[in-house]
């Protein structure tokens, strides 16, 4: 049954330039230890560069590989007032209409002094500046499957759809002038069957619930 649900995974890698920055190509060849920068603190609150000692682990779970697919993903930066924004384009090359989860968009929350900023369910991307690896700072919450397709994106045939995130709320960037390479996270579609084949599951699992409680109320 699940070879049946149909799943995209789509993965963008891109270089970006935000600013002139003078590390070699072959400084990073040479470079063995790693850093993180972004959930370490000073005494003041400020974010600080600290060596990452898992890195081996968290470079394997984040070296996926690339998966060419119906819908292709396009990754463009802009900046505005210095706020940094990640545009994902999304576009629909099949015939099939395909969805992909709310999950996904990112909310506004007001903070305590009632200034909008950006939060995302998932971890968006991955941002290295060197041997620097930004800290997604932006949380986490749990993913409920929801089979009303009404509560999904929708991406017709020949379509397109832009996602938009605010990466300055999620991450603290190192402050100078850098560079930065950024590689997107996984997102999954699914086509119209996966919606059906999930409520026969949830049909099923219901009545098997049923069954238990009643042979626990019969004993």
């Amino acid at each position: 049954m699940l070879q049946a649900i149909k799943k995209i995974i789509i993965m963008t890698i891109v270089n970006i330039i935000f600013f002139y920055s003078f590390q070699s190509t072959a400084d990073e060849m040479v470079l063995i230890k790693k850093y993180g920068f972004g959930l370490e603190r000073d005494i003041k609150g400020r974010p600080l560069i600290y060596p990452i000692e898992n890195y081996d682990e968290c470079k394997k779970k984040c070296n996926h590989m690339n998966y060419i697919a119906d819908v292709n993903a396009q990754l463009a930066m802009s900046k505005k007032n210095n706020r940094i924004f990640a545009n994902i384009t999304f576009t629909n090359n099949s015939s099939t209409t395909y969805f992909f989860s709310k999950y996904y968009l990112p909310m506004k929350v007001k903070d305590g002094k009632g200034d909008e900023y950006d939060a995302i369910c998932k971890k968006p991307f991955r941002i290295n500046s060197g041997n620097i690896t930004l800290d997604y700072l932006g949380g986490s919450c749990p993913f409920e499957i929801n089979t009303n397709p009404e509560r999904w994106n929708t991406i017709k045939p020949g379509r397109s759809f832009l996602l938009s995130i605010t990466l300055n709320d999620m991450y603290a960037f190192i402050p100078g002038d850098n560079y930065y390479f950024i590689k997107s996270s996984g997102y999954k579609f699914v086509n119209d069957k996966w919606f059906t084949l999930k409520s026969i599951n949830n049909i099923f699992l219901y009545f098997l619930n049923l069954k238990i409680n009643c042979a626990d109320d019969f004993f």
